[in-house]
């Protein structure tokens, strides 16, 4: 037998390992499979649908901030009853006007730039972000103009 041979395991070690292999890479697969879903995902948001946020204005009205993060010339064409306007490129300067304890709920045109102030205002440090998916393109119900 060469001096290598000795390094290696025999059959029956081997055997082993192989069915130690096998059951950890069965176990880690299984724990793969099972997948919690975190409060807050990745972006920092959540988002609701045009429906939610109807229901959300008509119970709750006044206790969260809905920002529309548009142009102005955007929001004088037409916005959502009880929003505020702060477009995303004033928010680094202006989020201090915004009360971090409450939902803030953001849209825009189509919902982009909308996602980007979720992000924005979720680094800044709030925790309860939601963003109007499909923006006011895909708001149903009437708008203030």
């Amino acid at each position: 037998m060469r001096k290598w041979e000795r390094l290696l395991p025999s059959g029956y070690s081997m055997l082993c390992l192989y069915l130690v292999a096998v059951v950890l890479g069965s176990v880690g697969c299984q724990s793969k499979a099972v997948r919690i879903t975190p409060a807050i995902p990745e972006t920092g948001y959540t988002n609701i649908t045009a429906a939610e946020l109807k229901a959300m204005l008509e119970e709750r009205g006044g206790e969260f901030v809905l920002l529309d993060v548009r142009q102005p010339e955007e929001y004088m064409e037409g916005h959502i009853e009880w929003s505020v306007l702060m477009p995303v490129g004033d928010i680094y300067e202006r989020y201090t006007e915004l009360d971090q304890e409450k939902e803030v709920v953001v849209y825009c045109r189509s919902g982009w730039r909308s996602g980007s102030a979720g992000k924005i205002l979720s680094q800044l440090g709030f925790r309860k972000v939601k963003n109007l998916e499909g923006g006011i393109s895909g708001w149903p119900y009437p708008i203030l103009k």
